[in-house]
């Protein structure tokens, strides 16, 4: 517009030379002008000359023609300059148009005020250049030849003086061009207008313009003041490129948005082209904000603002932004500190309605913003930022403080400042305003370990310089500090352990370490009296964690606490978490990689537990573990156990080693205590029978928990009393004996043991190997000795066929008291502890031979055999030989033996002393002498139980003090009987019985029948075994035999009067029932004279079975008639 009003200023100076050099004709131009155009084509080539000397910047100008003419309706003159080109020195069209008219008022020519009162211009081209000093000149003549002002001439100038009204500038095309940006702007069929005021001017342009392919419009209204110099324009515009406009009038960087503008902008700017004041109304949308190197959309953008120029401020009174990136609404005051051309800074206050950050890369979501100010500055060639306040209400929460931001040259970004937040927020709020990358590792815990809590007290301090980093590049700890507290918070403080719950703590960031401590909460049922996390080094990530909690409670749920990864302390099964109760504390510290995921081999850890008045059910065979006190210690791959307790009435010490990981024994543990009849029946040996009093024991075993690869053991029996009633062995209290038990377990589940005892009238070694499931495959048992009872060897062995071969030596063996104890009214009772247990059959062996040679069995009454043999084979079902030999201390022998005719098994016994067998095996006293045999028919092999049957043959015995003997002659008054029996004794010549045994192992007689000189006896019926065995005998007792049983052997009558053997013409029938030991003895008197065959009559009745058994049994042999 100025370069137009420029070049209009030297047309209006070509116009004044045409009218003065035809001032002399004037009258006949004016009279032809009346009546039309007057054509003057002889002044178009000063007035091309005129254009070019108008400007600097035009090197040459043509002009088409030159005309004068009347117009009646304003009553002026007007002269036409038609299609006037204008070019610049490079070519270039600077100047354009189809025609310009200036109208003249003839009063104006005549009274010397030379100059038009109206311009038009049609179909004009105009190039505007706005410099790259900013200025628009408003002049023109060449440079160093005077430079005059447009307006001053136009409105008082040599040529024109004040005669201009106005210039009106139609089908204007408009060409735009910034030196300094390089910005093109072009309006076609736009219009310009210029008016005179009394100040000044008045200037109009409106068009539509067309920037790199888009279409804006544009009105803008000027106003100049000639005295003040001083243009206020008034810009309208719809869709333009404000980023373009920003760019040329404020060196705005270029395509910081790209978004089209539509409003309204009021500029006053001072002669020198400075902004004196502004004021700003409009809104873009749809396009893109450029924020370093990000590009931000734009929704919309409302924007209402004033500049100050006396205070060189703008106060925004309203600013809205809906972008990508936020939507906000807020208003407040930005002034420009330093030089107005060049500020160096930015102040600012700003107010914040409402609004909403949506930047997920930063934060979690989007941030709700609500009131809330900021203040502070910004330096303009982006080295500092400073917010001096900062108070706002993010997602409801309110915070505040202060921040700096600085990049000094050649250094890195410096951050000083600190944040506060008030009131309680929750875990999704705080992690919602906390950015991703800011303290990321306390952020990264309160995220992954802190599931839900309230977190108050939040505090931020900033001190990023250039010494915040250490040699590795990370923050020391004095340039970041963040602290908060947090209430009912739930904490997960190691992968797979039950989390802690209700806690109360506080956590602190400080540079490139973070802690937490927790000050009370549960873990399950357990009560956390402290707790904390260590992080020492944020950065690198995997520098290693520290995790301490300490709780008490129950012992079972500290058991189950401590079963958890990584722990585990009862992984091997032994024990369960729900055996154990009491009172219990645990402090546990896990130590593992700050990172996310983290490999049970990574994990290091330590943890000590206490147990005060423990009960663990089921500790050992079913046995409670009561009254205890305990500690485990913990350690990454070990734990130590060690405590006492109860067991079973016993105190006993426990000392327990387990490793979990790498190679060798992982277990090693000792056991201490009393050996006493309670802890005999934990471990299942019955100690009752044999311990007075309490040992002590000392146990200790390494391999692994479920597979023990050596085991040893010390027992000490010095201060019990030890009682072996089989052997009459007693050792008093206060006497050393001692065992030492060694025992190693293969892989396979043999089991090699060896056992030491010593002590006072004791001793003896063994070695003892066992096979898988317990089988024995051999014992040696060397100088086995108990007093004078027992002194001898055992060898064992078993073969590849499963045969065990035994083999017994030695010079003693006292079985006087176990003969007594076996037949005793106790027998049978010796292993009662354990008859109920269900233990597991042993392995079926192929066969068993036993082989013993003995150089003194003692017997009961000191009777004694010598030189004894034993040899015994039991093959897989039965018994398949026994063979015994020994001499009597008066050289006689005796032998058993086990014979099989024909598939006819048989027991043959025969001793040349009955009475010295029966009174060292049964102490019976009553039998003096006398030699004999046993026969027992064990049957055919897989024989009907039927088929087994014993005979009894015995000769030259006497009989004395026989208390049933004695009850049958005192109740049959034969009182010369009684006193020999009681006597001298009754001599037996010869005695024969046939008899069984049933599955009690009672003896039925079959038969019996014995005679001598004094006495003839038959017997028949059973007798039951030991004293307490029953009885019932029925018989007859013949009186002076010799002399009675004459008649028996006669023809006939020997059948009728005697009728059975063994008995005589007279005699009495008995019967004898009861114990053994009391029985109760009844005779018949009127059978003393009765005929034998009649005296069965008074008999109870044999049964048939009997009468066939007796029937089928040879006569002894020389047994007479």
């Amino acid at each position: 517009m100025v370069f137009v009003l420029r070049l209009i200023a030297g047309a209006l100076g070509i116009c004044a030379i045409i009218l003065l050099s035809i001032s002399a004709s004037i009258g006949i131009l004016l009279w032809r002008a009346e009546t039309g155009p007057v054509s003057i084509g002889w002044a178009h080539h000063i007035v091309g000359w005129a254009v070019a000397r108008a400007s600097t910047a035009i090197d040459e100008a043509d002009v088409g023609a030159v005309s004068l003419e009347k117009d009646h309706s304003e009553d002026l003159l007007k002269i036409t300059i038609s299609n006037v080109v204008a070019n610049t020195h490079d070519g270039g069209q600077t100047l354009g148009f189809q025609a310009i008219t200036f109208g003249f008022d003839g009063d104006d020519l005549l009274a010397s005020r030379f100059g038009p009162q109206t311009i038009d211009v049609k179909d004009a081209t105009l190039r505007i250049v706005r410099r790259k000093n900013r200025r628009i000149d408003l002049d023109y003549g060449r440079e160093g030849q005077g430079r005059s002002n447009v307006f001053q001439n136009l409105t008082g100038g040599p040529y024109f003086r004040e005669a201009f009204k106005y210039a009106r500038l139609n089908d204007l095309k408009i060409a735009f061009f910034d030196e300094a940006t390089g910005e093109a702007w072009i309006a076609k069929r736009a219009s310009a207008n210029i008016k005179r005021t009394i100040n000044g001017y008045i200037a109009n342009i409106e068009g539509d313009f067309t920037n790199e392919g888009r279409s804006s419009s544009l009105q803008f209204d000027v106003s100049y003041d000639l005295e003040t110099d001083l243009i206020v324009a008034e810009l309208d515009v719809d869709k333009a490129p404000v980023a373009k406009i920003a760019k040329i009038f404020f060196g705005a960087p270029d395509g910081i948005l790209t978004s089209l503008v539509s409003g309204r902008g009021e500029i006053s700017i001072s002669g020198d082209g400075n902004v004196t004041a502004s004021h700003i109304k409009g809104v873009a949308e749809n396009g893109a904000f450029q924020l370093g190197e990000n590009q931000i959309g734009v929704n919309h953008i409302a924007l209402d603002m004033n500049f100050d120029a006396g205070r060189n401020e703008f106060l925004i009174e309203e600013a809205a932004f809906d972008t990508d990136l936020a939507r906000l609404s807020t208003n407040g005051i930005v002034a420009l500190l330093g030089d107005r051309d060049a500020p160096e800074a930015v102040r600012f206050r700003l107010d914040i309605k409402d609004g909403q950050i949506n930047a997920e890369n930063v934060f979690d979501g989007a941030l709700d913003l609500g009131a809330g100010s900021l203040a502070g500055e910004v330096a303009l060639d982006g080295t500092r930022v400073d917010l001096s306040q900062l108070s706002l209400l993010a997602n409801g929460v309110e915070f505040g403080g202060a921040l700096s931001f600085s990049r000094p040259p050649g250094r890195r970004l410096e951050t000083f400042g600190n944040i506060e937040i008030d009131g309680a927020i929750d875990r999704k709020s705080l992690l919602g305003l906390w950015p991703k990358e800011a303290a990321s590792a306390a952020r990264n815990f309160i995220l992954n370990n802190i599931p839900q809590g309230e977190f108050q007290n939040l505090k931020a301090t900033i001190k990023v310089d250039e010494n915040a980093l250490d040699e590795s590049g990370i923050l020391i700890d004095d340039a970041l500090a963040l602290s908060f507290s947090v209430n009912n918070a739930e904490i997960l403080y190691a992968p797979g352990m039950t989390p802690l719950w209700g806690v109360s703590g506080i956590g602190e960031l400080a540079g490139n370490s973070f802690s937490f401590k927790a000050r009370k909460g549960r873990v399950g049922d357990l009560a956390v009296k402290s707790g904390s996390v260590n992080i020492p080094r944020l950065r690198p990530k995997g520098f290693p964690a520290t995790f301490k909690l300490n709780v008490e409670g129950d012992a079972g749920e500290v058991l189950r606490l401590l079963n958890e990864p990584p722990l585990r302390v009862l992984r091997s099964g032994v024990f369960t978490a729900d055996q154990f109760s009491g009172a219990g504390s645990v402090s546990a510290e896990i130590i593992r990689p700050n990172q996310r995921h983290v490999p049970a081999k990574d994990y290091r850890y330590n943890a000590s537990a206490q147990f005060d008045d423990l009960t663990v059910q089921d500790f050992f065979r079913g046995n409670t573990l009561g009254k205890a006190q305990a500690k485990i210690s913990v350690e990454t791959g070990k734990m130590h156990v060690t405590g006492e307790g109860n067991l079973n009435g016993s105190r006993v010490n426990i000392d327990w080693h387990q490793g979990f990981t790498g190679s060798g024994d992982h277990t090693k543990f000792r056991v201490t205590g009393p050996i006493d009849p309670q802890i005999g029946d934990v471990i299942g040996v019955p100690l009752r029978r044999v311990l007075r009093g309490a040992g002590t024991f000392d146990l200790s075993a390494i391999g692994d928990i479920a597979a023990i690869r050596k085991l040893r053991a010390r027992v000490d029996f010095t201060d019990a009393a030890l009682l072996i009633e089989p052997f009459g062995w007693v050792k008093p209290s206060g006497l050393a004996a001692r065992s030492d038990i060694a025992a190693d377990f293969e892989k396979d589940g043999a089991v090699d043991v060896a056992i030491t005892i010593e002590g006072v009238d004791i001793a003896g070694d063994g070695e003892f190997s066992l096979g898988a499931g317990g089988a024995l495959n051999s014992a040696h048992i060397e100088n086995l000795r108990l007093g004078e009872i027992i002194d001898m060897n055992l060898v064992a062995n078993r073969s590849d066929a499963n045969d065990i071969d035994v083999l017994v030596a030695g010079r003693r063996l006292d079985l006087s008291s176990t003969l007594g104890y076996v037949f005793s009214e106790e027998f049978g009772g010796l292993f009662d502890d354990n008859a109920d247990a269900e233990e597991p059959s042993p392995p079926l062996l192929a066969s068993t031979k036993l082989t013993a040679r003995l150089d003194d069995v003692i017997l009961r009454s000191g009777i004694s055999l010598k030189d004894v043999s034993l040899d015994f084979h039991h093959g897989p079902e039965r018994i398949a030989a026994l063979e015994i030999a020994a001499l009597d201390q008066d050289g006689q022998k005796h032998s058993l033996l086990l014979d099989e005719y024909g598939g006819q098994r048989k027991l043959d016994a025969h001793t040349e002393n009955i009475g010295s067998l029966l009174q060292g095996f049964f102490d019976v006293t009553s039998i003096v002498g006398g030699n004999g045999k046993i026969t027992y028919n064990l049957g055919v092999a897989g024989g009907a139980p039927d088929e087994a049957m014993g005979k009894l043959e015995a000769r030259d015995l006497r009989v004395a003090n026989a208390p049933l003997l004695a009850r049958i002659f005192a109740a049959g008054s034969l009182p010369g009987l009684s006193d020999l029996l009681t006597g001298e004794g009754i001599m037996i010549a010869e005695a024969y019985s046939t008899f069984t045994l049933d599955d009690n192992n009672d003896v039925n007689l079959i038969g019996f029948r014995a005679s001598g000189p004094s006495v003839g006896i038959t017997a028949a019926g059973g007798i039951g075994f030991g004293k307490e065995g029953a009885l019932s005998l029925n018989g007859s007792v013949a009186p002076v035999y010799a002399v009675n049983s004459v008649l028996g052997h006669a023809p006939l009558i020997g059948d009728i009067f005697v009728n059975r053997s063994g008995e005589g013409l007279i005699a009495l029938s008995y019967n004898a029932v009861g114990a053994v030991s009391a029985p109760v003895v009844t005779v018949n008197p009127l059978s003393v004279l009765t005929p034998g065959v009649f005296r069965r009559m008074f008999e109870p009745q044999a049964t048939a079975g009997d009468e066939a058994l007796t029937d089928s049994l040879p006569e002894p042999e020389g047994e007479g008639p």
